[in-house]
């Protein structure tokens, strides 16, 4: 039997130029290797998923946040669930790097939108075309220059995670065809198990819902009979059950609920909303127009084929387009009127993108054979060699070629990402060094104290996150170090600090009660915290501060000079809270206003008084010995006592914690937000927070019932002062 080996010359051509694409691609991703971690998000994630992969056990719902906001729980990302981050846990390797995570998520990103392309009946090349087109300018692929398309992929790649599911479920959609085989059972059951998947990875990735909801509706008015139609209703029923009963759908409500956000959105500072929040065509990416742009042209022109499914898809391409855009524009104006401070629409618009780059490269494949076919008018000769081109497969060729040429020319013009690689490339300083030393955490060690950095610039009366950005970045081309966020969670120090969207909110009311100013303009994100409160402060854990201020609230251990700066001070407070605080006094308070109003008396000690919501009853001697180690999956808290005794921990309460070992101990709210441990002789316990999307979030539901029933909204006993305008420099 003889084979016939032979390509031909168009496939090679198309074979070759991907290769050197490919190539190109894998360079310009180590050019571009600082540029994936320019700004807190790029640097953060990257520093989160590596203590997360060693101090999480892989693929469980238990442990906490170890390095930031008290030990509270791993929320929006759980990276073992990330495409990345499993295919490393499964070889048994840490958390990928940023070049890991990008070609992994490229890789499948291109193969998922070219399956969708050419199920939808767009030629290979064309399909080919456009998925290139979506993973060279989604990521920050091209040499020298940030995502072009979307500002937030080169901050969060996990978005991609968000895309390549929802493409998986809109798929499904619009396979299923109302025939029972193996295969249609898989497709039936992909919108549950993908919806899982995405919820368990990133469960902020829900911002997809409208656009799924839209494409994949849309497969409802051309099922091709009634048993197909019933059977993509079945498959959603299915998908909506599963997150129901297998609590997912309570842990996203869960987490947003227990959020700052959803008790003191009023607080936080806001901005006046621009185009480019509303759609990524308005703002200051000219790829974007033009991607957008040619996928609606694309799309119009598929629109008037014949009846195909690529035909269907434009429609549905098209009026989900002009449903964002109408819908996008009145909440552009309620933005203008309300001072939203939520997301921006433009999130919303991911799901839209890929289908942008199928009908863009549609549009250039049709442009580009219009043009051989105008040439040919004036030139017979030229007509007849247009005529014998495969138009598609010249397009895609040039794309790959276009993208060569620029990578290699971009190496030898100035890099953008040279002035903002703030967070990239961390450095120790003599802070952070010492800080190591002396509180590093990680799993066996007992806990020694946190970090907290409390500053205010310039001595202005109100400070916004815009002022801080600019002071982390002037101390980061000071130091190569920010000393608040990543540049001390990268050498396994915990902090005070929180950065995370999802900041509970009795963490936010308690820092901002006692360690900011009532003008200070507060964040979702991020709080400003510019007051001193050594008591407090303790409580909380604190054993370090970093400041730029000077006072006698502790012994100052190093002075690390600025330029033009006072000097960044560490200074050590003399007795913090490392799990032995042990008060003999309970004083009761039906609500976080009785009770902050207890915590702001002169003579409240915390090492004496329990702030409590309910009667811990009996007579209270001091623990002896107390000791807190870190684990996993929580702590190891020790301890003895001559009768009964309790334990105010530097730990947030959560309903989420359960304990188990000698002492009986039993789990209370303390000092309104932090965990206490009432046990009697000698305690050896193992303290576990155990809260994920399967099975275990309703404890995060009962944290919103307890905190709405203490009346946390109405907690504040100092009110903040919201100014209209931004504080001046």
């Amino acid at each position: 039997m003889q084979i016939n080996a032979a390509i031909s010359p168009k496939i090679l051509v198309v074979l070759v130029c991907a290769l050197l694409g490919a190539l190109s691609l894998g360079y310009a991703m180590n050019v571009n290797k600082a540029c994936f971690e320019i700004q807190q998000d790029g640097a953060g994630w990257q520093t989160y998923l590596d203590y997360q992969s060693r101090d999480r056990a892989p693929f469980t719902q238990t442990g906490v946040d170890a390095l930031q906001g008290s030990f509270d729980a791993y929320y929006p990302l759980i990276n073992d669930y990330t495409i990345p981050g499993a295919i490393y846990r499964l070889l048994g390797r840490p958390a990928p790097g940023p070049l890991g995570t990008y070609a992994i998520y490229v890789a499948v990103m291109i193969g998922a939108i070219f399956l969708v392309a050419v199920y939808f009946q767009v030629s290979s090349a064309t399909a080919l075309l456009g998925a290139l087109i979506a993973g060279f300018f989604f990521p920050p692929l091209i040499v020298h220059h940030f995502a072009l398309t979307f500002r937030f992929f080169h901050l969060n790649p996990h978005w991609m995670q968000g895309m390549i599911l929802s493409l998986g479920i809109i798929l499904s959609a619009w396979a299923l065809d109302g025939k029972w085989s193996p295969g249609r059972i898989i497709l039936f059951c992909l919108p549950a198990l993908c919806v899982t998947l995405e919820i368990m990875s990133t469960g902020a990735m829900v911002i997809f819902t409208p656009g799924v909801l839209l494409y994949g509706g849309a497969s409802l008015l051309y099922a091709p009979n009634r048993s197909a139609f019933v059977q993509k209703l079945l498959a959603a029923l299915l998908a909506l059950a599963v997150i129901v009963l297998t609590g997912q759908a309570a842990y996203l409500y869960g987490s947003e609920q227990y959020s700052a956000y959803q008790f003191f959105d009023h607080e936080f500072d806001w901005d006046d909303p621009s185009l480019g929040a509303l759609s990524i065509f308005f703002a200051a990416v000219p790829f974007g127009s033009l991607l957008i742009g040619l996928g609606i042209g694309g799309a119009a022109l598929a629109a008037i084929e014949k009846a195909s499914r690529l035909r269907q898809l434009a429609i549905t391409h098209l009026v989900a387009t002009a449903l964002f855009f109408a819908c996008g524009g009145l909440f552009y104006v309620w933005w203008s009127h309300h001072h939203y401070r939520g997301s921006a629409p433009f999130y919303f618009e991911t799901t839209f993108m890929p289908f942008a780059a199928i009908f863009s490269a549609f549009a250039l494949t049709r442009l580009l054979a219009l043009l051989a076919r105008f040439a040919g008018l004036f030139v017979t000769r030229v007509r007849d060699d247009w005529g014998r081109l495969p138009i598609r497969e010249v397009t895609l060729c040039a794309f790959l070629v276009a993208v060569i040429a620029f990578n290699f020319v971009s190496t030898f013009g100035p890099n953008p990402c040279a002035g903002q690689q703030v967070y990239a490339n961390i450095a120790p300083t003599p802070i952070t060094q010492s800080l190591q030393r002396a509180i590093a955490l990680s799993p066996g060690t007992v806990y020694r104290g946190s970090v907290a950095t409390i500053d205010w610039p310039d001595d202005l009366p109100a400070i916004s996150a815009r002022h801080m950005n600019r002071e982390n970045g002037i101390r980061w081309d000071a130091t190569r170090n920010d000393h608040r966020i990543s540049g001390l969670w990268h050498y396994n120090i915990p902090t005070l600090y929180q950065y995370f969207t999802f900041i509970t909110a009795p963490y936010y009311l308690m820092l901002t009660e006692f360690m900011a100013r009532p003008a200070d303009r507060q964040t979702r994100s991020g709080l400003i915290l510019t007051r001193l409160d050594p008591k407090m402060l303790q409580l909380w854990g604190v054993r370090y501060v970093i400041t730029d201020q000077s006072g006698a609230i502790g012994r100052e251990l190093v002075a690390l000079p600025l330029k033009d700066r006072p000097p960044l001070r560490l200074v050590e407070l003399g007795t913090p809270n490392l799990g032995n605080y042990s008060p003999t006094k309970v004083a009761e308070a039906a609500d976080f206003h009785a009770g902050l109003l207890a915590m702001h008396a002169v003579n409240f000690d915390p090492t004496e008084t329990v702030i409590a919501n309910a009667s811990l009853g009996g007579s209270l001697t001091p623990a002896i010995d107390a000791t807190l180690t870190y684990e996993r999956d929580g702590f190891r808290i020790q301890a003895g006592s001559g009768g009964t005794s309790l334990l105010v921990l530097p730990v947030q309460f959560s309903h989420c914690w359960t304990a188990e070992g000698r002492g009986a101990p039993q789990l209370f709210r303390a000092d309104l937000a932090q965990l206490g441990v009432k046990f009697s002789g000698e305690l050896d316990a193992r303290l576990v927070f155990r809260y994920g999307p399967l099975f275990a979030s309703a404890c995060r539901l009962n944290d919103v019932a307890d905190i709405k029933h203490l009346h946390i909204a109405e907690g504040r006993v100092i009110p903040r002062i919201i100014p209209a305008q931004e504080p001046a420099e």
